[in-house]
């Protein structure tokens, strides 16, 4: 059996967490994400040079519900969404989601 191959990060590393630096909507997040059993949470992020289109969100979201796992998207606002972002998930996708 070989060795392992070594893990060389490349970019930025992200900063170590510190307490003070963790304010409002994280507080919730990172207390829902303490809650969950180790590798039981999906993370779905496709970074910033990715441009999902209407039909591609709309399937990746309904994947998700379909999966009944709990995820954490990350995701920025499309530039086809409107300018307070009510249109970016498909309708009552974050209804339907929430405490699965």
């Amino acid at each position: 059996m070989l060795p392992p191959e070594p893990i060389i990060p490349v970019g930025l590393l992200p900063p170590e967490k510190r307490e003070e630096a963790v304010k409002g909507q994280w507080v919730e997040i990172f207390r829902w994400l303490n809650e969950k059993a180790a590798r039981s949470v999906v993370f779905v992020g496709f970074g910033r040079e990715c441009k999902l289109s209407r039909s591609e969100l709309d399937e990746i979201a309904h994947g998700l519900e379909l999966s009944n796992l709990d995820f954490l998207w990350a995701l920025r606002k499309p530039r086809w969404a409107s300018d307070d972002g009510s249109d970016e998930l498909p309708p009552r996708f974050g209804s339907r989601t929430t405490g699965m």
